[in-house]
């Protein structure tokens, strides 16, 4: 009898299709869709560097892969949006835990820096994104006397202050902020940024940048020792040097010394002081350039 009378598939034969990924693609880590994984990974950095409209161009001129706008668009969106909810997910969990942090000695200095940047968004207008930097500080074998901040890595959210810092936790649970042995928080001066620290590591020091500590300097220089560029520049430097070396008593008593009545406009150098001072005020208590290099 014949397996065709017989009504029985013949020895060796395929079994029926079904729907489902070839043992090639599951081995690969195929997803559904008819990119493979490296090309879709390429796109979502493309689309996070560049405008979402170039990203798939890009692509193409390195992988001769096109792809639409809209699928650069949604991609980046998705993976935007997974890069969001892990993190977030992962702090609630950790505030419902509560875990020790790691056993053993952590790294030896951690640096963190916070400030709000803005970005363009969809609508045309600009939105403001909180990045938080984090750093291991070294000696910088380029200048004997300075160190430079490595290991970078950084965490940003568009989000109010409050709404930041705990997702934030679990970038700075990772770098090891809990268990570092010193901790310096370098921030603007903002009311909110020595808060990012808060949790991890209160006994965090805190700090104004140098940057923002010197920046309005160049409000008072010429209001009060006149325009001119060398004259402004002498007493630019020698302030600035102040604010980096001395104590913030130093810093405030010469701030509140400069020689208004002698300016040519001593009006408006009596209000480019008090701008300084007023600058300051609330961040006096973050004039801590000398103690910071004093610890290295």
């Amino acid at each position: 009898m014949s397996a065709r009378s017989s009504g029985n598939a013949p020895a060796g034969a395929a079994r029926p299709g079904e729907p489902g990924f070839p043992p090639l693609d599951e081995e690969l880590g195929r997803l559904p869709g008819a990119l493979t994984p490296p090309l879709p990974q390429g796109l979502v950095r493309l689309g996070a560097s560049v405008p979402v409209a170039q990203a798939a161009t890009v692509l193409a001129s390195f992988t001769h892969v096109t792809v639409s706008d809209a699928t650069a668009r949604r991609l980046t969106e998705q993976a935007g949006a997974a890069d969001v909810a892990v993190p977030t997910a992962e702090a609630a969990r950790r505030a419902r835990a509560a875990p020790a942090p790691p056993p053993g000695p952590g790294p030896a200095v951690r640096q963190l820096s916070a400030d709000g940047a803005l970005v363009p968004l969809l609508t045309g207008e600009w939105g403001e994104v909180t990045p938080l930097v984090i750093g291991a500080v070294e000696p910088d074998p380029a200048a004997p006397d300075a160190v430079r901040t490595t290991e970078v890595t950084a965490f940003a959210r568009r989000a109010e202050a409050a709404d930041f810092i705990r997702p934030a936790l679990v970038e700075t649970h990772r770098r090891g902020v809990e268990t570092a042995g010193l901790v310096e928080v370098l921030v603007d001066g903002s009311r909110w940024c020595p808060g990012v620290a808060e949790v991890p590591r209160p006994d965090a020091g805190r700090g104004l940048d140098h940057g923002h500590g010197v920046g309005d300097l160049a409000t008072a220089a010429p209001a009060t020792v006149g325009p001119g560029p060398a004259t402004t520049s002498a007493w630019w430097g020698k302030e600035a040097h102040r604010l980096q070396h001395d104590d913030p008593a130093a810093v405030r008593t010469a701030r509140r010394a400069l020689p208004v009545a002698a300016a040519t406009d001593p009006a408006a150098a009596s209000a480019a002081r008090d701008t300084t001072l007023g600058d300051l005020a609330p961040r006096w208590e973050q004039l801590h350039s000398a103690t910071f290099r004093a610890r290295g």
